[in-house]
């Protein structure tokens, strides 16, 4: 993900849309998935 964000932040003309569009679609709701079931297991 930090490379990615490296990409968009520095190299921004040269993004490719449709795998930054694949990546939103196919791997952010297992990302956001993770992080609530680890927020649950932390919360008193």
């Amino acid at each position: 993900m930090g490379d990615m964000r490296n990409v968009m932040a520095h190299e921004y003309f040269q993004v490719n849309q449709r795998l930054v569009w694949n990546t939103i679609e196919n791997h952010l709701p297992p990302l956001y998935q993770f992080n609530g079931s680890l927020h649950r297991s932390r919360s008193p």
